[in-house]
């Protein structure tokens, strides 16, 4: 176990903005870089689930971090798909919206669901050609559908899904 929490303090001095969850999903490690990039101090982090803290939203502000993460899933249980580095929005400490760019990697454990994931939280990036490309899609399909759905009298809402 010692050579664990020392894994976890060189991870916390690495100058990085990082945090950690356990097993369970529960934030066991919340740096002050951290703390100072989203606004949150540590004693409002630690021991609570990560998604309670992050609230992360996706490109098109659909709910990002859940119950049951499926990003911290693939960083534990699949060595052979690592998660990619990914864009979200988080909420701060004071309730604002920020733009973060996260990298996750696991520390194994006996059993991969009890491995630790760590997450190097960094300050967004611009708006990825990918991200504009989705959401100008969004806005075609919006243009097309919204004047086909007023020509039936059964309430069709239109509801973008990529």
């Amino acid at each position: 176990m010692q050579a664990f929490e020392e894994t976890l303090d060189r991870i916390a001095r690495s100058g990085e903005a990082v945090f950690a969850i356990d097993g369970a999903d529960r934030i066991i490690l919340w740096n002050k870089p951290c703390e100072a990039l989203l606004g949150i101090p540590a004693r409002r982090a630690l021991g609570k689930p990560c998604y309670e803290v992050m609230c992360g939203r996706d490109a098109n502000d659909n709910l990002y971090c859940h119950r049951n993460c499926p990003v911290a899933y693939q960083a534990r249980q699949t060595k052979d798909d690592p998660v990619n580095p990914f864009t979200m929005t988080v909420k701060t400490g004071d309730g604002k919206r920020k733009k973060v760019s996260s990298s996750l990697f696991s520390i194994p454990s006996y059993h991969p669901a009890l491995s630790t994931v760590v997450h190097v939280v960094r300050e967004g990036k611009k708006t990825s050609a990918l991200e504009r490309g989705r959401a100008a899609a969004v806005e075609d399909d919006r243009q097309l559908v919204e004047p086909l759905a007023g020509r039936f009298d059964d309430g069709l809402k239109f509801s973008p899904s990529l």
